[in-house]
């Protein structure tokens, strides 16, 4: 018996790239928290409760036992005015002056909570799913945070971007890409592919 894996079949001229988003899509598993997002990243302003919210719910888990994380929350909170001004009027200026002390990747989520119909949420997983799509090989995030940042603008983006008409909803690729990412860390992943 021979099994079909859709992720492959996109060497397949009669798979698109929107029939393997569906696909993966299916298999997103959210947390526990998956409120915290679908019901706090629509509001026009944030409070302080959101964006602890917003940030345990791209943390996967509670942050109050890491200090470093805690340090960043902290910084991103004491901005809080900042943030939401730059809902309503978004400067990428303005942005990086305030928040360039933080991780690559919470920078860009909190771009993403900032304006997520511009900045998709971006991780190791997405990644992941990005270059396999793109190059057709496994390879794990940059370790630098320049080097992750330039990634998700110059490569990332354009490719997000190009995906937008492809779907019904942007929330779609989100989910697929981190579930086809995760899927690509996992040894069976790692056997199936090489």
């Amino acid at each position: 018996m021979t099994n079909s894996f859709p992720f492959l079949l996109l060497e397949n001229k009669n798979t698109s790239i929107k029939e393997f988003i569906t696909f993966w899509n299916g298999f997103y598993v959210p947390y526990d928290t998956e409120l915290y997002y679908t019901e706090t990243i629509v509001k026009i302003s944030f409070n302080q409760l959101d964006i602890e919210k917003l940030f345990e719910w791209k943390n996967g888990m509670k942050i109050n036992g890491n200090v470093n994380k805690q340090k960043s929350i902290d910084k991103i909170l004491s901005k809080l005015t900042i943030i939401n001004n730059l809902k309503c009027n978004f400067d990428i200026k303005i942005f990086e002056q305030n928040f360039i002390e933080i991780s690559a990747i919470w920078q860009i989520f909190l771009l993403h909570i900032i304006q997520p119909n511009i900045y998709p949420i971006f991780d190791q997983h997405v990644f992941r799913t990005h270059v396999y799509l793109m190059k057709k090989i496994i390879c794990e995030i940059p370790n630098y945070k320049q080097n992750k940042l330039d990634y998700y603008f110059e490569n990332y983006m354009p490719f997000f971007n190009s995906l937008k008409t492809e779907v019904d909803s942007i929330r779609e690729i989100d989910t697929a890409f981190w579930t086809f990412g995760k899927f690509l860390k996992s040894d069976y992943a790692k056997l199936l592919l090489n």
